[in-house]
């Protein structure tokens, strides 16, 4: 039988949502935290064996996770070695050396489904004493009035209902997430205080809301004629970017940024016309590609949630922020978050659901996922313009950031994920 008061419920068993229950096993049995956590699925980890998408894993990410006790299999987790950014047809390039900035790769790629199985692994060692699970429960009611505590109503898979409570709600569920719903309708006015958080949003409010791109992001594997020697590219071309990342065994991960319309047709042509097509998209820069694995597609959207925070309810991950792959600092995103969540709450002790603690981490994390959304968004700014002049101008920049140590430092820096 389900307890039914809280200190903590985590809304979300995704990969953000299972790392933040990690991070509270170092103090919660010390503090006597009661956590929920809560996963709509009925499994524990399920297993989709279509689901064949990589993680590009940053180097702080990478440790931060080792740290949270999560044992991934490193010989099917391809190291990044270099970095190579290009635009399709123009002069000048960018590339990354690992070796030359002193570290030994920038990360590492990960398959999705292993990374969710090693954090579940890593769940089931945790002690029931402070963390309960529940699976199969969808959170369809949320109130904040009662004093003292949040109320949640869940409904699990046969629509039976079930009430609880918690101190403090975080939703770390996804881009469709409840909670942000409910944290919209029951204090739209609490962001007022926060004068960071507005500052920022007035300098930066193209960045905030909600924002559809009309593009869609194929993502598949292949096998390409040369090897990639550990190599990642970011290639610019006038219907979008491509990135393609080091996988295992030669092959390479490819995730493709089209036009909605045209993503949809290339998912239908036939595995000879697609790469034919991706060929031409991407060039010859690694022979001749052959082998496609099996393709997916997912429209891309950018959110930022305001406010991310209110009475009792936090957000964080893509609940607070949905990025466009480019640059691939989703999870890595979402990770601090939730790293930085669990500090703030263990050095709250007793107090950290005051209203006054989560405007405290929301302003901290404001520069953060700013510069991140920015980041991301830059790319796709840099090459919308295909005009022979901005294009030239584009080339340039690059050449110029090619013989600028500090510069690819910074990049470089950002890109590991050291952020301030």
């Amino acid at each position: 039988m389900l307890e039914t008061q809280f200190d903590i419920a985590v809304v979300g068993g995704g990969l953000v949502g299972a790392s933040l229950v990690l991070a509270f096993a170092t103090f919660a049995g010390k503090k006597k935290l009661r956590v929920l956590h809560l996963e709509a699925n009925l499994a524990a980890s399920p297993t989709i064996a279509s689901d064949e998408r990589h993680l590009a894993i940053n180097a702080f990410s990478w440790q931060t996770l080792k740290s949270l006790g999560v044992v991934l299999d490193v010989n099917r987790c391809a190291p990044i070695q270099r970095i190579h950014i290009s635009s399709r047809g123009d002069f000048g390039r960018v590339l990354l050396d690992a070796t030359h900035e002193g570290v030994s790769e920038f990360g590492r790629l990960v398959p999705a489904s292993q990374l969710r199985d090693a954090l579940e692994k890593a769940l089931a060692n945790c002690s029931s004493a402070w963390l309960t699970r529940q699976h199969g429960s969808r959170l369809i009611g949320l109130d904040t009035a009662t004093e003292g505590a949040a109320n949640l109503t869940l409904a699990a898979s046969d629509g039976a209902l079930t009430k609880v409570s918690a101190r403090l709600v975080v939703g770390c569920d996804g881009t469709q997430s409840s909670v942000r719903e409910f944290i919209s309708k029951l204090s739209p006015e609490v962001g007022e205080g926060n004068q960071e958080s507005n500052q920022e949003s007035n300098q930066e409010g193209h960045q905030h809301g909600f924002f559809d791109y009309q593009t869609s992001a194929l993502s598949f594997n292949f096998k390409p004629e040369y090897d990639p020697l550990s190599t990642a590219y970011e290639r610019f071309t006038d219907t979008g970017p491509i990135a393609l990342l080091p996988l295992p065994n030669r092959r390479m991960g490819a995730v493709w940024t089209l036009p909605s319309a045209q993503a949809n047709a290339a998912l239908q042509l036939s595995e000879a016309e697609f790469l034919q097509q991706f060929q031409q998209a991407f060039g010859y820069r690694l022979g001749r590609f052959s082998a496609l694995g099996r393709r997916a597609l997912w429209p891309l959207q950018r959110l930022r949630a305001r406010p991310d925070f209110s009475n009792r309810c936090v957000l964080i991950g893509n609940a607070a922020q949905t990025i466009h792959p480019l640059g691939a600092q989703g999870f890595n995103l979402g990770l601090r978050d939730a790293i930085a969540l669990a500090a703030t709450i263990e050095k709250a002790d007793q107090n950290f659901d005051e209203l006054s603690v989560l405007q405290v981490f929301s302003a901290a994390r404001s520069k953060d996922r700013a510069d991140t959304l920015r980041f991301s968004d830059s790319g796709l700014v840099a090459t919308q313009n295909t005009s022979s002049l901005a294009r030239v101008a584009r080339s340039m920049a690059f050449t110029a950031l090619e013989t600028a140590p500090l510069a690819k430092r910074s990049l470089v820096r950002f890109g590991l994920g050291y952020v301030r």
